[in-house]
């Protein structure tokens, strides 16, 4: 009876040793895999789709905020920056004073579009923002989010620079600096001199 007892111990203890090495061999094994795995993000995903660098950007015409219209067709042989926000996004309300400086310095040489997605959001909603932010930009309406999907803007903002033949120059997502604005402003402008 005492060796039966015995031998239970002993195996008991095997199996608790056994799963328990085995546990963190596993644990080790996953950590050294996770290392190893590049994380693939939100960013890196809309990376992958949107239109690529030195692709013609697709053609919009969309109704402006205040009345007219507006679109690529006027930028004729200027460079543009089009940005995709929205009103209720945060980093979009951070970044849009910096947007109106830079357009109040260099609007005469580039044409900015300010695109709203005016899908998910409500008109009045986007005229109380404009109107309390003392916005003079050209702020677009997307109402149907048929502008927003050519240029696979899924999240906001996304900013795209365009040469003067409407090439993307450069593509940011996220909140646009305005160190960074004006640098790659500069060098679309030299571009093509």
């Amino acid at each position: 009876m005492k060796s039966v007892r015995v031998f239970a111990w002993v195996l008991l203890v095997a199996l608790l040793g056994g799963a328990f090495w085995h546990y963190i061999e596993k644990k080790e094994t996953g950590e050294a895999k996770s290392r190893q795995t590049p994380v693939y993000t939100v960013s890196d995903y809309i990376q992958d789709h949107v239109p690529k660098t030195g692709t013609k950007a697709p053609d919009f015409t969309l109704p402006k905020w205040g009345g007219g219209e507006a679109g690529l067709g006027q930028s004729k042989g200027k460079p543009v920056v089009i940005n995709f926000w929205a009103t209720y996004c945060d980093y979009c309300q951070e970044e849009m004073a910096a947007f109106q400086r830079v357009y109040a310095q260099m609007g005469d040489q580039v044409n900015f579009y300010m695109i709203d997605a005016a899908y998910t959001e409500h008109e009045a909603a986007i005229g109380r923002f404009v109107k309390r932010n003392h916005i003079t930009l050209p702020v677009l309406l997307d109402q149907s989010g048929d502008v927003g999907n050519s240029y696979f803007a899924k999240a906001f903002p996304q900013t795209f620079i365009l040469d003067r033949e409407h090439r993307i120059f450069y593509h940011h997502s996220g909140p646009m600096m305005e160190e960074l604005l004006r640098e790659q402003l500069q060098k679309v402008l030299k571009k093509g001199k």
